[in-house]
């Protein structure tokens, strides 16, 4: 997801309503093991982000049978993502309907499309009185900040050049020449790894198959939809196939780590008052 889209979600949210304000807060329930029962969100995302990042610096025995084969999946791809763009590319140019598909797959990982998914969970859970549909929009929510945030530092730190930049050729800039892609026209040749779409969208994925395993066609979907949007990215030459496996991988992994560190605790909750709309986060332990 890139700043200028970033900026619009941020201003098409913020601009819903007229007057209306976003202000996030937590309420947290005393708990005998923590000295302050009044942690707030931000303090609490902090420490999820923290969290994330230290990860490999604490990483279990049972991680390394997710992430060793990922990593050197990831690793063999990149050895063969040239020759991978060109067979891909050859496969479209054959079949024009590819080139169709992927450009209406590739939405599903669009974050305004994301987001809008979120809404008709809370939604519904409003107009149902769901509140496992309301807290199924507020994990998918700080999943998708937290993607956001991994994604884009990624991006800077590599510096990988996309394969429409020069029609196939890969090449990684590293974190010294991260400034050039806000320059005109400079952008697809230093943001590629990871696949922004696939993080984002496998992120929102997991987090909603987590929430209903049950029926077990749910999870099926979600997977389904989120593989055909990331593999979409290869096909719209916007990514190499190791960007989009990899950044499954990371959506996969953050989405299935906001569940099950913040799962059952998290709640939206909209306050009306005079001066408008206040959007409250609240956790219970």
């Amino acid at each position: 997801m890139n700043k200028k889209t970033a900026l619009i979600i941020a201003w098409g949210l913020l601009s819903f309503f007229p007057g209306m304000k976003a202000c996030v807060h937590a309420q947290v329930e005393a708990d005998p093991g923590m000295e302050n029962g009044n942690n707030s969100f931000f303090k609490q995302f902090l420490e999820d982000e923290a969290a994330i990042w230290t990860s490999p610096f604490h990483i279990k025995k049972q991680d390394l049978l997710f992430w060793a084969p990922v990593v050197a999946g990831t690793t063999l791809l990149i050895a063969f993502d040239e020759p991978i763009y060109r067979r891909v590319s050859d496969f479209r140019d054959a079949n024009p309907w590819v080139e169709d598909f992927g450009t209406y797959a590739s939405k599903i990982g669009d974050g305004k499309i994301l987001l809008g998914c979120m809404g008709c969970f809370y939604m519904g859970g409003l107009v149902f009185r769901d509140q496992k549909a309301r807290q199924t929009a507020g994990l998918c929510l700080q999943t998708f900040i937290h993607c956001g945030i991994v994604v884009q530092v990624m991006k800077h730190l590599t510096g990988r050049q996309r394969p429409r930049a020069e029609d196939g050729v890969d090449s990684w800039h590293g974190p010294f020449e991260f400034y050039k892609r806000y320059e005109e026209g400079k952008y697809d040749y230093y943001s590629a790894f990871p696949s922004g779409h696939a993080i984002v969208v496998w992120g929102t994925a997991t987090v909603i198959a987590e929430q209903y395993r049950r029926p077990f066609y749910i999870p099926v979907i979600c997977y389904s939809l989120a593989a055909v949007s990331a593999l979409s990215r290869v096909t719209q030459r916007a990514h190499w196939m190791s960007d989009a496996v990899f950044g499954s991988a990371l959506g996969f992994a953050i989405g299935r780590f906001v569940v099950r560190r913040r799962g059952g605790s998290a709640r939206i909750i909209p306050e009306v008052t005079l001066e408008g709309i206040t959007v409250a986060v609240e956790y219970r332990f």
